[in-house]
Parts: C-alpha cells; structure tokens; sequence
C-alpha cells in the first residue's frame, strides 16, 4: 500500500468522512472506535505536531511506537461519531460513511 492508495480511500465529504473500501473489511467499525484510529480535524493535527496529510510527509507519522505518537496525551474534543451508512456498487466497492454531525466534535473534520 502506497499514499495513492490511501489518499484515494479516504475523503471528507462536508461533515463526512467516508471510507472508499475495494472490499468489505467488518471490524472496520471496532478499528474507528479504538484510541489509535481516532479521527481528529486535520487543522488540530497540524497545529499540535500531528500530520499534516501530506504525501512527503505519510511515512515518518504511519505506525509510531506506543506513547510517541504526537496526539497521545491530548485531544480536541471530539465526541462519538456513527456510521451513517454503509452502500455497495460495482464500481466502489464498498463505501462506509462516518457522520461526525451532533458527535461532540468542536472542530471540522478537514
């Protein structure tokens, strides 16, 4: 797996973020709920050291050490999110849609 494949994966979509899956992948939902698959804004990433979403830059943030990744002892207040809906098409494959909307969240997903 490269960038390309993630960055063509997952999008922000308004107050969405939406997983664009070549097939199903079922723990998908126990994965998002736990601490290291947090979604935070991108804008709070950035500002607190965290990745800045870039290609250059992907692989010095993907799978850090347990306690240094960078947002390990902060939080930007985001709450629960769910899972709006989950649709299948030939084309996509499978597309999973996180509704960040009423979840506690005080920052824009991107």
């Amino acid at each position: 797996m490269d960038y390309k494949d993630i960055d063509k994966a997952i999008e922000v979509d308004g107050d969405y973020v939406v997983f664009n899956l070549n097939q199903a992948f079922p723990p998908s939902p126990g994965v998002l709920a736990g601490r290291w698959a947090s979604i935070v804004s991108k804008e709070f990433a950035i500002e607190n050291g965290g990745w800045d979403g870039t290609e250059a830059t992907w692989k010095q943030f993907n799978n850090p050490s347990e306690g240094e990744e960078i947002l390990y002892d902060i939080e930007d207040g985001t709450g629960l999110s769910e899972r709006a809906r989950l649709s299948s098409t030939p084309q996509r494959g499978k597309r999973s849609t996180i509704d960040s909307r009423n979840s506690g969240s005080k920052t824009p997903l991107a």
